[in-house]
């Protein structure tokens, strides 16, 4: 599915169908997403020197 295609349905939700989706989506995050691994890994990218400072304290 294209972006455009995305934005176009998300933008023809009802409001009870967005409620919807906006719940599917925190429950989603809080199963899976890992925010300490994430921060660690955009550490990685932007500041390396930083996480090793950080991981050696």
């Amino acid at each position: 599915m294209s972006l455009a295609t995305a934005l176009r349905r998300a933008r023809a939700l009802t409001l009870t169908e967005r409620d919807r989706m906006r719940e599917h989506a925190r429950h989603f995050a809080g199963a899976r997403y890992d925010h300490p691994a994430a921060v660690g890994d955009f550490l990685d990218q932007v500041a390396p020197w930083l996480n090793r400072q950080l991981a050696g304290s």
